[in-house]
């Protein structure tokens, strides 16, 4: 069975209440913007008893909108608003957390809108169809700058920016991993462990001794995100050498 936490719990029995309705009362549901283990769940409880579709807006988002069907559908309406920021690059640098953080002051629910896309030093923010109205005309400043957000219909793909490096360790747990990427004391990561600053994949882990895996994404509070990428094999001294990307 999927462990889930208490916070989960909820989120856990709505999908069961709508994999009930999609077989017993022939509904389709959507749902809003899911992050990555939400999707995860879903997949879990939905397992093959009914269709299942995700879209982000682009290829490779990372939240993403899911229908929950009880037949086949050949083209699932999403209703997914791509917004782009126009402002003035040279007195204004945006970054993803600048945006969200402006986002979430606005009082826009997370679920609301998914990935904040960073395209050719463009800016892209993917919306529900049903409040792209109100982040049109509420979202006019950031850091003091004025903002014009207007509705982009062209195609885009993530370009992440990541700054690569390579880290020793002794294992693939996770304290050993957050030790060695933020250069601090192991005992230091087990305590942001254990206080329930770290989250995988958006999972909350407090757990010193879970395994990672290449392409898990770790979030710690306080300290930002990073990737681990691949696991080049091992030191002279039988440490594991690891590359990990951090979102910059």
């Amino acid at each position: 069975m999927l462990p889930i936490n208490d916070e989960e719990e909820m989120f856990f029995k709505r999908i069961h209440s709508l994999k009930d309705g999609a077989i017993n009362n022939y509904k389709v549901s959507t749902l809003k913007f899911l992050d990555l283990r939400k999707q995860e769940i879903i997949k879990y409880i939905i397992g093959n008893d009914c269709y299942l579709y995700f879209d982000g807006g682009y290829n490779d988002a990372e939240y993403k909108k899911c229908v929950i069907s009880p037949f086949e559908l050949d083209e699932p309406d999403f209703k997914i608003t791509k917004l782009k920021l126009n402002y003035n690059k040279k007195y204004l640098e945006l970054n993803h957390r600048k945006v969200l953080a402006v986002l979430m002051e606005l009082g826009i629910k997370r679920e609301v809108f998914g990935d904040i896309l960073f395209n050719n030093n463009d800016v892209f923010i993917m919306a529900s169809s049903e409040n792209k109205d109100f982040i049109i005309n509420n979202l006019r400043l950031i850091s003091h700058q004025s903002v014009e957000v207007v509705e982009y219909d062209g195609e885009l793909s993530n370009v992440l920016t990541l700054q690569t490096e390579k880290i020793f360790i002794s294992s693939m747990r996770l304290d050993a991993i957050i030790a060695g990427v933020y250069n601090i004391a192991r005992s230091i990561s087990q305590d942001i462990i254990k206080a329930g600053h770290v989250k995988i994949n958006q999972a909350l882990i407090q757990n010193n001794n879970h395994e990672c895996k290449p392409n898990d994404i770790v979030s710690v509070r306080g300290k930002g995100r990073f990737k681990i990428i691949e696991m080049l094999g091992k030191s002279k001294s039988e440490r594991i050498v690891l590359e990990i990307g951090k979102y910059i």
